[in-house]
C-alpha cells in the first residue's frame, strides 16, 4: 500500500462526520442494484424445510464468516424453487439478513452445487451497473458504516426489522472500480490467514480432545483403573446471591461475574454492596457455570465477585489434584448436559457435581496428565491471539481504507 496525495471534502453518514477523497462517489442502493427477498404472499413455512433435496433453501442462521454454511442448510421442493426467479441465488451474489438478527452480511463466492433459494428472513443485493464490485461492497457492508446504519433501525424497537424501503435509501461510498479490487484484495488476504488460522485452532481442539480420551481412559503409567466419587475429596462454593439495586456500569466497586461472562474473562457489570470476602474471584480460579451449557473455565481476569448460580471449585484433598479435576470436568460436564432432561434452560446442581465419579490415577500421574494438556491449552491460547491480532489489523485496515484516509495505488 502507498498513501497517495489527494484533495479531501467532509461528507456527513449518520451521526458521524468523515474526511473522503473529492474524487469518491457517493450513491444509494436503489440506483445501483437490486434488492430482492421472498414476498410474504408466497407463505413459505418451516414445515416445508426438507432436510434432503435438490434446491438449497438460504437463511439467517445459515451465515458463517461471511460465507454460507452449506451442510447447516435445509431444502425446498422445486415448485418452491421456481416460484421466484429474483431470489434464485448465483455467484457473486450479497446476502443480507432483515429479520431477526438483522444486518448479518455473506457473499456466495462460488458456484453453488445445488440450486439455491432464500427464506423470507434474506435480501439478496445485486449490482445494476458497474459502480461497484460485489466484493468491495460485501466488505462494505461490514463495516462500521453499515452497522451505525443497523444500529440506527434498532434503536427504540423491540422487534428489530430491515424494512426493504429503509435499505434501499441508504447511501454508500465509493473509489473507482480497480482501487475497490485493490481494497478487496488487501482485505481477502487478511480473511485469509484468520480462516487458516481458524483451522489451525479446531485442529489444536481435536488434538487436545483425542489426548484428554485418551488419558482420562488410559493414564500414562498404565496405571490399574480406579474411580472415585470427587464430592469426597473437592470442596465446592456456590456464587453470591448479589442485590440488583447494586448493579451498575460505571465501574463503581468490583465486577460482577455472571454466566454469561465465564468464558469472556471479564464483565461490564459492576457491584456497590457488601460481600463476604469469600467470594472474591482471582486469576486461576475454576469456575462452572450451573444453568444452560454448563461451562468450565479458569479466570484470567481481574479480581471479581462471584455471582450465584455459579459455583467455584476452591480445593481438592488427596486422592485427587485440583487442576487434573479441571480438565476431568470439562470432559465430565458435557456428557452430565447431555443426560439432563431437555428443558428451556438445563440446571446443574452441587449434588450433581459431587455424584462425578472420576478416574483417579496417582497424584504424581494427575500432575503430568494436567501438565500435558494446560500445555495443549497454551498452544490454543497463543493461536486465539494470533487471530485476534489479525482481526484487529482487519478492523484497522477497513478504518483507513473504506474511508479514503489510506489509499492504494493503482
Amino acid at each position: 500500500m502507498e498513501v497517495l496525495q489527494d484533495t479531501y471534502r467532509t461528507i456527513n453518514f449518520g451521526p458521524q462526520e468523515y474526511e473522503v477523497p473529492n474524487e469518491w462517489k457517493v450513491l444509494k442502493i436503489k440506483e445501483t442494484s437490486t434488492l430482492n427477498g421472498r414476498i410474504g404472499w408466497q407463505g413459505l413455512t418451516t414445515k416445508e424445510y426438507l432436510k434432503e433435496g435438490d434446491y438449497f433453501l438460504i437463511t439467517g442462521t445459515d451465515f458463517k464468516n461471511g460465507r454460507i454454511d452449506w451442510e447447516n442448510c435445509h431444502f425446498v421442493d422445486q415448485d418452491r424453487f421456481d416460484q421466484d426467479t429474483k431470489i434464485q441465488i448465483k455467484k457473486n451474489d450479497i446476502l443480507i439478513t432483515k429479520d431477526g438478527t438483522i444486518g448479518k452480511v455473506a457473499i456466495i463466492a462460488s458456484e453453488l452445487s445445488k440450486p439455491g433459494t432464500l427464506n423470507s428472513g434474506v435480501f439478496v443485493l445485486r449490482p445494476t451497473n458497474k459502480d461497484y464490485v460485489p466484493i468491495f461492497m460485501y466488505y462494505y457492508l461490514n463495516s462500521f458504516f453499515f452497522s451505525s446504519f443497523i444500529s440506527q433501525i434498532k434503536a427504540g424497537s423491540t422487534i428489530a426489522h430491515l424494512y426493504q424501503k429503509d435499505f434501499e435509501k441508504y447511501t454508500f461510498l465509493v473509489p473507482s472500480i480497480q482501487e475497490q479490487q485493490k481494497i478487496a484484495a488487501i482485505l481477502s488476504t487478511v480473511d485469509e490467514q484468520i480462516s487458516t488460522t481458524d483451522k489451525i485452532i479446531e485442529k489444536s481442539k481435536e488434538l487436545k480432545k483425542g489426548l484428554m480420551q485418551k488419558l482420562f481412559s488410559e493414564g500414562i503409567g498404565h496405571t490399574e483403573f480406579k474411580y472415585t466419587k470427587i464430592g469426597l475429596n473437592l470442596e465446592i462454593l456456590n456464587g453470591f446471591p448479589a442485590k440488583s439495586k447494586y448493579f451498575n456500569n460505571e465501574s463503581n466497586g468490583l465486577p460482577l461475574i455472571r454466566i454469561r461472562n465465564i468464558l469472556k474473562g471479564h464483565s461490564e457489570t459492576y457491584y456497590s454492596g457488601e460481600f463476604d470476602s469469600k467470594y472474591l474471584i482471582k486469576k486461576g480460579d475454576i469456575l462452572i457455570g450451573m444453568d444452560g451449557d454448563f461451562n468450565i473455565a479458569k479466570w484470567t481476569g481481574v479480581p471479581s465477585i462471584l455471582n450465584q448460580r455459579i459455583c467455584k471449585l476452591i480445593d481438592a484433598k488427596a486422592p485427587f489434584n485440583l487442576e487434573y479435576l479441571y480438565y476431568y470436568l470439562e470432559v465430565e460436564l458435557k456428557k452430565i448436559q447431555a443426560r439432563t432432561p431437555s428443558t428451556t434452560v438445563k440446571h446443574l446442581s452441587i449434588k450433581d457435581l459431587r455424584k462425578v465419579n472420576a478416574y483417579c490415577p496417582p497424584l504424581s500421574e494427575q500432575q503430568k496428565i494436567a501438565d500435558i494438556l494446560s500445555e495443549a491449552d497454551a498452544k490454543i491460547e497463543k493461536e486465539q491471539e494470533q487471530k485476534a491480532q489479525l482481526e484487529q489489523l482487519k478492523k484497522g485496515l477497513m478504518q483507513q481504507l473504506l474511508t479514503g484516509k489510506k489509499r492504494v495505488k493503482v
